[in-house]
């Protein structure tokens, strides 16, 4: 009984963090930081200014 879940689990797992999902988490990271206009990456020195 355990290994039959211990072996869904890790298929269901194969499935969900493969290529696909890392493709996709790449892809809006990209789409956002384009669409914010690279704010993330231009304001860096600003945050941590405001940080500290």
């Amino acid at each position: 009984m355990f290994n039959a879940l211990q072996q869904f689990l890790d298929d269901a797992s194969g499935i969900i963090w493969g290529p696909a999902t890392l493709v996709l988490l790449l892809g809006a990271g990209l789409y956002l930081t384009l669409g914010l206009r690279a704010i993330p990456w231009r304001k860096t020195g600003a945050a941590f200014r405001l940080l500290w």
